[in-house]
């Protein structure tokens, strides 16, 4: 009798022990789900029109907490004329901080559904960056599924050959450019910095592709990429001369194609300090 009330409470136990178990995978996968975004998106676009101006938005995230936030604005009175600006964006709960060249730390409130999100204002957020207009409270982002952006540059451009091709496709180039301007992921730079500077003294012709592709960005945004290139060439030509006995006219020279000049000449004196 004694063994048939201990074999009920051990098997009660184990019962308990499994379900138990059981409601903490289930948590476990609510928390995950809702800390996700909808499968297959990282990116959301939006408009928010109003008298005389079209604000058009468009937030990508690289993963759950970072991305990029571009903003293009139409102004009737203008034309066509459009001001656009990028912003790097980090998600911490619910909260969304941007930070750019002008502005820095600029907090709203974001809220995540499956085939859309919603950004409010926190207090008063500056005018000119999302809230144009003081009345508009809240912006609705529509889900649309892309191509996540780090792995397909890994595919196409780290773990691939671009770097000993003669001829890339112009999706390459600008996953390049793209690489330079936001720096998705650093540990790739090291990799891209030795494999362009390889690749241009290889196959110079391929620096129209790449210029090609920094002339589709809007201006600041292409200062900013070239820079970057610039400095992921000039490190790595860097590495490979004697310190003591570098000129900038030795980089002129490996490469013709760059024309003097003092942005290079800048990079050059910080890469040798």
């Amino acid at each position: 009798m004694k063994k048939n009330v201990m074999f009920k409470v051990i098997m009660g136990r184990r019962k308990a022990i499994i379900l138990t178990s059981i409601t903490i995978l289930f948590l476990c996968s609510m928390g995950c789900q809702s800390a996700t975004f909808g499968k297959g998106i990282c990116c959301y676009v939006g408009d928010v029109k109003l008298s005389d101006t079209t604000v058009s938005v468009k937030l990508t995230f690289d993963n759950d907490t970072t991305g990029t936030l571009e903003i293009s604005k139409s102004n009737k009175a203008l034309g066509k004329n459009k001001i656009e600006e990028s912003y790097f964006a980090s998600l911490e709960a619910d909260t969304l901080t941007l930070a750019g060249e002008i502005f820095y730390d600029i907090k709203y409130l974001f809220k995540r559904e499956k085939e859309r999100s919603y950004i409010y204002a926190i207090n008063d957020s500056p005018d000119g960056v999302l809230f144009c207009d003081k009345s508009i409270r809240r912006i609705e982002l529509k889900g649309k599924k892309e191509t996540n952006a780090d792995s397909l540059f890994f595919s196409r451009i780290i773990d691939e050959d671009f770097f000993d091709q003669e001829h890339s496709e112009e999706l390459d180039y600008n996953l390049v450019i793209r690489h330079c301007l936001s720096h998705t992921d650093e540990s790739y730079d090291e990799t891209l910095s030795e494999g362009l500077s390889r690749m241009l003294r290889k196959y110079p012709q391929k620096i129209e592709g790449l210029r090609k592709a920094l002339k589709r960005l809007p201006p600041k945004q292409r200062e900013k990429a070239n820079y970057e290139m610039m400095v992921l060439i000039v490190s790595a030509w860097m590495m490979e001369q004697d310190p003591d006995s570098i000129e900038p006219k030795s980089f002129y020279h490996t490469y013709p194609f760059f024309k003097k000049s003092s942005m290079i000449d800048r990079i050059l004196m910080e890469q040798k300090l």
